[in-house]
C-alpha cells in the first residue's frame, strides 16, 4: 500500500509541477509595439495597397 500511494503522491507532484509550468508561460511580458510589413511585386498597384493599409489603419490597432 506505501507503494501505491508513494506513486500516487509524485503523480501528484508532477501534475501540479507541470501546471505551475504552463501557467508561469502564460504570463503578459507587457505591450510591446507590433506593426504589420506588406511587401508585393505589383507597383502599378501602389495606390490600392495605400488605400487598404488606410482603411486597415483606421479599424485596427496594428498599423500597416
Amino acid at each position: 500500500m506505501a507503494k501505491w500511494l508513494s506513486g500516487s503522491v509524485a503523480g501528484w507532484i508532477a501534475v501540479l509541477l507541470l501546471c505551475a509550468v504552463g501557467a508561469a508561460g502564460c504570463g503578459g511580458g507587457g505591450k510591446r509595439p507590433e506593426a504589420i510589413r506588406v511587401w508585393h511585386w505589383m507597383t502599378d498597384r501602389e495606390e490600392a495597397f495605400e488605400e487598404l493599409a488606410a482603411r486597415y489603419n483606421r479599424t485596427h490597432d496594428i498599423p500597416v
